[in-house]
């Protein structure tokens, strides 16, 4: 499986990364698990993960599994929050979240249109 991050760097460009994510053979199956799950994040995450980023994954039951949660939490990731069963990933909406975030954390609550745009 394919594991992919992007992302955008500290000049705003869209930045990428893709390993390969190894199946775990003594899950069920032969397939993966929240193990090789954590494995891929450790290699993956640096060093391009900031404090103010959110990750972003589906509720497949690696993602949403103890371990993994335990991970995510003890490196303070937040995540984006996904409706149980969603079919869809809703990107634009996503993005919009993580755009307001963003600006949110870096100057708080903009008050002019100047200061929208100076947050970028």
């Amino acid at each position: 499986m394919v594991w992919g991050a992007i992302w955008l760097d500290e000049r705003g460009v869209p930045r990428r990364s893709k390993l390969v994510m190894s199946r775990d053979f003594d899950a069920k199956k032969h397939g993966y698990s929240a193990q090789t799950y954590i494995e891929t994040l450790t290699e993956g995450f640096p060093p391009h993960w900031k404090r103010f980023q959110l990750f972003m994954h589906d509720n497949a039951p690696i993602h949403k599994a103890r371990a993994t949660l335990r991970w995510l939490e003890e490196r303070k990731i937040e995540t984006f929050m996904w409706p149980p069963y969603s079919p869809d990933l809703e990107l634009r909406l996503q993005i919009t979240q993580s755009y307001r975030y963003a600006v949110t954390y870096s100057i708080g609550h903009p008050q002019s249109a100047n200061a929208l745009l100076g947050a970028y």
